[in-house]
């Protein structure tokens, strides 16, 4: 019977492949010897503060377009309800 060894055999390292030309999300997570991409894709928080200041500024569009077609028409009845209030009675 033969002796035994006390380690195990050792793995064998396998080579990682580069990947096929899919685009930019298959080179990033690309197992190669650069892993610092990993963690940038998989954090989000900038992606999520382009959404925030992108719906910020839709919204103040909205409102500054509403300002601008409401303004004059509520400029004009202010001013008109103004003088009503103002004039002085018969």
């Amino acid at each position: 019977m033969p002796a035994r060894s006390p380690r195990p055999p050792a793995r064998r390292r396998v080579a990682a492949r580069k990947p096929a030309a899919r685009g930019l999300a298959s080179a990033v997570l690309y197992a190669g010897p650069v892993r610092v991409h990993r963690s940038i894709v998989r954090d989000a928080s900038g992606a999520i503060y382009l959404e925030y200041l992108v719906l910020v500024a839709v919204v103040g569009l909205v409102v500054a377009w509403g300002i601008a077609a409401l303004g004059l028409p509520l400029l004009r009845t202010y001013r008109y309800l103004e003088l009503i209030v103002t004039s002085p009675a018969p």
